[in-house]
């Protein structure tokens, strides 16, 4: 096909929406209290974010300067405090949801209980998953995860190890992986 242009381009997509009909999914929206969730862990977020702005260059003074340190300790206690108190009201605010919705509190309990995951990454794979309504199979999860490799060949030429796709949810990815990791540090400290 030649040619580009915005009607063009209208009409290619429509031809192409017509073809596969048939294989459409219509959107849903994610549970209400599960798009609050959303919100509320992700100002949370932002307040861990800020904690550790203000945390970790204090420390890191510490080593090399304890006046600069005591200074700087001086200087961001009242916004520091602050902060950690809404920390303190925004869990609060998301335990809350939790407990009023049985439904996810069900979730998010019988998420917790594998080894290596605890509540806030619990609440993240609610959140990903739509509270695991957005998936029909463990399989469909584990490649939206990021944590299936699909294999790389063609004929006998072409044949390379198995990758995962980069198409994957890599925030997800990333809290598997470190629920995996804790849960064999938890064994080794426990053997």
């Amino acid at each position: 096909s030649r040619g580009k242009s915005d009607p063009v381009d209208a009409l290619r997509i429509a031809q192409y929406a017509f073809r596969y009909t048939d294989k459409a999914r219509f959107w849903t929206a994610s549970d209400e209290n599960v798009q609050q969730l959303k919100y509320l862990t992700g100002i949370r977020e932002d307040l861990m974010i800020a904690i550790n702005r203000i945390e970790v260059p204090t420390g890191e003074a510490e080593q090399f300067d304890p006046k600069l340190a005591a200074l700087r300790k001086k200087s961001t206690r009242l916004s520091l405090n602050a902060l950690k108190k809404e920390l303190k009201l925004v869990e609060s605010q998301i335990d809350k949801l939790v407990k009023e919705n049985k439904e996810l509190a069900v979730t998010v309990e019988l998420v917790s209980s594998i080894p290596g995951i605890g509540k806030i990454t619990a609440l993240s794979l609610v959140m990903f998953t739509n509270n695991f309504k957005s998936f029909e199979s463990a399989s469909q999860l584990a490649c939206y995860a990021g944590v299936a490799p699909f294999p790389y060949q063609s004929g006998s030429s072409i044949k390379k190890r198995a990758k995962v796709s980069p198409l994957a949810q890599k925030g997800l990815k990333k809290l598997l992986h470190m629920a995996a990791f804790l849960k064999v540090l938890l064994k080794k400290i426990t053997m």
